[in-house]
């Protein structure tokens, strides 16, 4: 397997309803459903991992959405 690069962080223009954290490696949504947009500051590579995750111990709301990656073998990998 390839070596890990390095961690993909978030770009500073974001949703309004959305404050980054950890230099841009955490996004949070502070109100709301809406508005709550974040991109990463640069491209994903082919074959690249992400992971979407919320709080540990929270239930999560409606309209949560699971995203599942695959590795460039075609192994799902979430």
């Amino acid at each position: 397997p390839a070596a890990p690069g390095p961690c993909q962080r978030f770009h500073g223009r974001c949703g309004q309803n959305v404050a980054l954290a950890a230099e841009g490696l955490g996004a949070a949504r502070v109100s709301g459903y809406c508005h709550g947009l974040v991109f990463s500051r640069s491209h994903l590579r082919p074959g690249e991992l992400f992971e979407v995750g919320g709080a540990a111990g929270t239930r999560p709301p409606a309209g949560v959405v699971t995203c599942r990656g695959e590795g460039p073998d075609g192994k799902r990998a979430l």
